[in-house]
């Protein structure tokens, strides 16, 4: 019986790097690979998250409610909010060039965050980090709204 190979950019992801040649071989074996053409909707904002998504080449925008709230790139990655939490996706992502993307299924990633401890630290850290960006970015627009709101009503 032949072993799973390493996919030799799934072991260049910052996400990934580190990690045995066992666990790279199990990460490689739960992927599976896209190409995928520029406009094209890789996540939907409200949709259930059932999967995680690991970008390996090309560009892609990520828009909260129809404002861009950040770029992906090379080696990035997105959907684990929506997975940890059970909840529908926050943002919705559309490539902005052709994209090249390594899928991992819902159920995979779960394997992932319980069998590999060091990638289950890393989007833990991650999906704090974005929490922060996102609160910091929903607390200043409703400050924004507070003030339109209350713009004509100063004595």
């Amino acid at each position: 019986m032949q072993r799973p190979r390493i996919n030799p950019e799934i072991s260049q992801v910052a996400l990934f790097e580190g990690l045995s040649h066992q666990e790279l071989r199990r990460v490689s074996a739960m992927t599976t690979r896209l190409e995928l053409p520029a406009g094209r909707v890789l996540v939907r904002q409200g949709a259930p998250g059932r999967e995680f998504i690991v970008l390996i080449d090309g560009e892609a925008r990520v828009l909260r409610d129809d404002r861009r709230i950040a770029t992906r790139g090379p080696g990035e990655h997105f959907g684990e909010m929506a997975l940890v939490d059970h909840q529908p996706r926050n943002a919705t992502v559309i490539a902005n060039t052709p994209v090249v993307i390594e899928v991992i299924s819902g159920r995979d990633f779960h394997d992932l965050m319980h069998g590999v401890p060091d990638v289950a630290v890393r989007i833990a850290t991650t999906i704090a980090e974005r929490r922060t960006q996102l609160g910091a970015e929903t607390g200043a627009a409703t400050r924004r709204e507070f003030a339109l709101a209350t713009a004509g009503t100063a004595a």
